[in-house]
């Protein structure tokens, strides 16, 4: 062999050992870091499944939120006027018709139509055919079962639907008086709050019980964040209406404003706005369908926690894979 052969030969040798010693080397330092290559080619593709578990998340929190919203039902709000006296028929029934509402009267032993200051009979069955409903005012200082018998007797005497839903004054609500009430077979006792829970929640209303809402002055400065928690709560509310304060012509554009706002919750599917024996009436039929709804709900939760799972192994695959 020649020695330009020969040089020839050993300068191929040459760059085949640099060429081998580079690969080996690049070999070696991606199965030391990962193939970048590889890398970069695996998150391309988990992308779209890292996106794809994240709505599905998203997908799973709506769908809770919306059917703790179904079980536990909106809240509802119901009007209680204590004094319908003439001012109630030129002044706060318009109002109320306006907007498409409905409420309770209170009449007691001695404040019922016919008396002076009070509505009359006739003006009474007007109400009472647009879905108006009574409340019986409790004087407070005659033994609950004793006033009941002389109340029921009156309503009897002068053709007025029986009620068993009783207004209590401040300050009397107690244990005493709800087993009272129970032994009655009384439907609802309106109270201030005595029971410690100004926003009574639904979930109290149990069948053949005593239902205790508690009621406020509609016109107080924190009445309308009161009824807006209702709105997320899904608790219930009496609004407490004296009607002397609706000759003031301010108070009147108020309590058109809180109309207003109680119309627009409960066009929005948030809100209520019935009477007593309605909202119970409510409160019972969601009660009953609560159980089959948290049913549904785990099955359709726990359909998607399984899809979940599903794409997070396929997104821990092809990271094990690099």
């Amino acid at each position: 062999m020649s020695d330009k052969r020969w040089l020839h030969t050993v300068l191929i040798l040459l760059v085949m050992g640099v060429l081998t010693a580079g690969l080996y080397y690049v070999l070696q330092m991606e199965q030391a870091q990962g193939n970048p290559s590889a890398q970069a080619a695996n998150q391309h593709l988990a992308g779209p499944l890292v996106m794809q578990k994240s709505d599905l998340y998203k997908q799973r929190d709506k769908m809770q939120r919306e059917y703790v919203k179904r079980i536990q039902g909106m809240g509802t709000a119901t009007l209680l006027f204590t004094q319908p006296d003439a001012v109630f028929m030129d002044i706060v029934v318009p109002l109320m018709e306006e907007n498409g509402l409905v409420g309770m009267v209170a009449f007691g032993l001695d404040f019922h139509p016919g008396m002076e200051g009070c509505i009359s009979f006739e003006q009474w069955r007007r109400l009472e055919k647009a879905g108006w409903e009574i409340c019986l005012l409790w004087d407070g200082k005659t033994q609950l079962p004793q006033w009941m018998e002389k109340m029921n007797r009156f309503m009897n005497l002068a053709h007025l639907p029986s009620s068993l839903s009783v207004y209590v004054p401040e300050g009397l609500l107690n244990d005493d008086l709800l087993v009272q009430a129970r032994k009655m077979n009384l439907k609802a006792l309106v109270h201030h709050g005595e029971d410690g829970n100004e926003q009574n929640r639904h979930t109290t209303i149990r069948e053949n019980d005593v239902w205790l809402p508690a009621s406020v002055a509609w016109h107080l400065d924190d009445t309308s964040e009161k009824v807006e928690a209702l709105c997320v709560s899904g608790g219930s509310i009496v609004l407490e209406v004296k009607n002397e304060i609706m000759w003031d012509g301010g108070y009147r554009r108020l309590f058109r404003s809180m109309l207003e706002k109680l119309v627009n919750w409960q066009n929005e599917d948030q809100l209520r706005v019935v009477t007593l024996q309605n909202a119970i009436a409510y409160r019972q039929g969601v009660l009953q369908g609560s159980s089959a709804l948290e049913e549904e709900m785990r099955n359709h939760l726990e359909t998607l926690d399984i899809q979940i799972e599903a794409v997070d192994e396929q997104i821990q695959l092809l990271y094990d894979t690099q």
